[in-house]
């Protein structure tokens, strides 16, 4: 049972002792349900579905009523997940900021205004892929768009962080908060968002993301305790641990001089963000 918010997208798959690389299966199993057959005592099946929000700009959490029939018995269990507004690209919450070039931040063209990643030829090259990936030992560089990922491995995930204000103390940006949005299902693409947020900015909330994708089905492990904060301020000579909450909605708040959300303006102060995640490919 979805709510109104919720639909399912690309179909159903179902995965047993006899199909374990799964196959499609068809019916509206969010109404009348779907039969998938006879299974003996101790065999098991996995059905397996994906779901969006229709409207991806609510965000309260939506609840989700599984429900199976067996032999004219019902079981029923329930469970509620978090909307993200995850197409796997590059937006705000003002629906498509305007970028900035180089020369026209330095005539001063933000005034007052505090934005990030927002300039068109920075560090990075354009700010608004400011998510990347690579391989653990990969030193050259930042997948920004896709990688294609191998079983086993650990790649590495980079958020950059700029506040694009030249204003240094004068324009510092307070509440700044890092998410990052890790898919928890197997697929043979996973979208990996990265949120950045800040209360006195303009937009208020930032993502991009990074697709790993392989031939085969996988799902990625975040590493625990991986979470990690450098910058020429409190990161400066090493990095700083950040809570594994960075995984969740509540996020984790970074700084440049402390841990406390704030981050002045221009390039002295960005700040760069990594988490470490292990894939494993479906048997």
């Amino acid at each position: 049972m979805l709510t109104d918010n919720i639909e399912i997208v690309d179909g159903i798959t179902l995965y047993d002792d006899k199909f374990p690389d799964g196959y499609s299966i068809e019916g509206q199993i969010e109404n009348e349900g779907v039969n998938i057959g006879d299974y003996s005592p101790g065999e098991s099946v996995e059905v397996f579905f994906y779901i969006k929000a229709i409207d991806p700009s609510i965000t309260e959490a939506e609840c989700i009523t599984a429900s199976v029939s067996i032999n004219g018995n019902s079981y029923h269990q329930s469970a509620e997940i978090d909307v993200w507004d995850s197409n796997g690209g590059w937006g705000d919450n003002t629906n498509g900021r305007r970028a900035y070039s180089s020369d026209e931040i330095d005539a001063g063209k933000l005034g007052s205004l505090i934005t990030f990643n927002s300039i068109s030829d920075g560090l990075i090259g354009h700010e608004f892929n400011y998510v990347g990936a690579r391989q653990i030992d990969e030193t050259n560089g930042w997948h920004a768009n896709t990688l294609e990922v191998e079983d086993g491995e650990t790649y590495t995930i980079r958020l950059y962080i700029h506040n694009d204000n030249p204003g240094g103390f004068d324009a510092v940006a307070k509440d700044v908060k890092v998410t990052f949005s890790l898919p928890t299902q197997f697929s043979k693409q996973q979208n990996i968002i990265g949120y950045l947020d800040s209360s006195n900015a303009v937009p208020a909330r930032y993502w991009d993301g990074v697709t790993l994708k392989s031939e085969r089905y996988f799902f990625i492990e975040y590493l625990d305790g991986s979470a990690r904060l450098c910058n020429e301020g409190i990161g400066k000579d090493e990095w700083i641990p950040l809570p594994n909450e960075i995984i969740t909605k509540d996020g984790a708040l970074v700084g440049y001089s402390a841990l406390d959300g704030q981050i002045p303006g221009g390039y002295d102060y960005y700040c760069e963000v990594q988490i470490d995640v292990k894939v494993h490919m479906k048997d």
